[in-house]
């Protein structure tokens, strides 16, 4: 099966936390090899800030 992330209205967890905070998960996960799913959706949070700028092909 294939699930998608499909994006809320309401802001997520994620979007609601510091910048400091969200850098931390981010090498977290990097780290611990998190699924790339969840990597890609704290990149583009820390990109919509400004904080990481990822390559976008």
């Amino acid at each position: 099966m294939n699930y998608y992330f499909h994006p809320s209205p309401r802001p997520s967890s994620l979007e609601s936390i510091s910048d400091e905070e969200l850098l931390n998960i981010y090498a977290l996960a990097v780290e611990a090899q998190a699924l790339p799913d969840f990597i890609e959706i704290v990149k583009e949070i820390l990109d919509s800030r400004d904080l990481i700028h990822s390559e976008k092909v």
